[in-house]
């Protein structure tokens, strides 16, 4: 266990520079001697990345081209029927789209052209996926413990000292109460699955063994997954396969072992209310006082909320300043 500045890890392309501007501001004014490695999946290097990152000296850019990109069959396979399950929804697609054609009408949330809506789909899977690789390959790159925020997650406090717990891997869980496991009913799916449990925008890992073999298993784990959540349920299925138990509590210790394992893996589940706080309404206010990262849900994303986040991130950089 240590208490050593960690370094930090972000996945994005340049749609979400605006929200890892802001993340990265306020999380190096929290470490402002670690270093961010920036992993760029745009589908060519993004200059507006790049040169962000070259004004920095704590940002490290990296273009992750796809070549180097962990893929999925099923993803490929992806079709409009597994998001849009029934004749209900299908006549929902033709009405929307019909009103659109004829009378102009469109709202943000419709879906009008299934084939740009399923190659989006297939996209942003395929990036979730990239999570494992790029831990992986991060690892390599220095020799402190990693912490992986997703570019819409802002640390709210320091972070090292989450590393004062005994864990090769701390992945953070949803409300007890909030955890699914069946089929999901929102998606064309037979299979039951651990489909509402682990949030993979906070993911921490000692830089060691056992953190680079659960790395190689996870990734083993997204080839098999057949979800589109497909990273963080792929961890999901690893800890319920290790412990159907492993979801009814927070902190507990739970080893992963495979016959390829030189050694066993002990991995945390902390709760999200506290280190991955996704629970913010609108006004973007929630339980300051006991949350150490703030996730926004995609809906806080619109450029109506915009100027409220840099707003409050400021404020909170103003404070954090004051008390160093």
């Amino acid at each position: 266990m240590t208490n050593k500045t960690p370094d930090f890890l972000y996945l994005l392309d340049e749609k979400y520079f605006k929200l890892f501007k802001i993340s990265s501001t306020i999380l190096l004014t929290l470490h402002p001697s670690s270093q961010i490695f920036l992993y760029d999946v745009s589908p060519k290097p993004s200059l507006l990345l790049k040169d962000f990152s070259s004004k920095n000296k704590n940002i490290n850019y990296i273009f992750w081209p796809e070549s180097l990109w962990l893929k999925s069959e099923w993803v490929d396979n992806l079709c409009f029927s597994y998001f849009y399950k029934n004749f209900s929804d299908q006549l929902k697609y033709l009405s929307r789209k019909t009103r659109f054609r004829l009378f102009g009408q469109l709202k943000k949330t419709w879906i009008i052209d299934k084939k740009k809506f399923i190659n989006y789909k297939k996209r942003i899977c395929h990036i979730w996926a990239q999570k494992a690789p790029c831990f992986l390959d991060c690892l390599s790159r220095t020799d402190r413990n990693i912490i992986f925020l997703d570019a819409d997650a802002f640390a709210w406090r320091q972070l090292h000292s989450i590393f004062l717990k005994d864990f090769d891997v701390a992945l953070t869980l949803r409300k007890l109460n909030d955890v699914r496991i069946g089929v999901d009913p929102y998606v064309k799916c037979k299979k039951a699955l651990p489909y509402l449990a682990i949030n993979a925008g906070v993911i921490l890992m000692r830089n060691n063994p056992a953190s680079r073999q659960f790395i190689k298993c996870w990734m083993e784990q997204i080839k098999l997954t057949h979800h589109f959540l497909i990273e963080q349920t792929a961890l999901s299925s690893i800890l319920f396969k290790a412990d159907p138990d492993a979801f009814k509590t927070f902190e507990k210790t739970i080893t992963i072992y495979r016959n390829s394992f030189e050694t066993p893996v002990n991995v945390i589940l902390l709760e999200c209310e506290k280190y991955n706080n996704t629970y913010i309404d609108r006004d973007l206010s929630f339980h300051e006082e006991e949350t150490y990262v703030v996730h926004l849900k995609k809906s806080l994303h619109g450029p109506e909320f915009l100027h409220l986040i840099e707003e409050k991130i400021n404020k909170r950089i103003a404070c954090i300043r004051k008390d160093l």
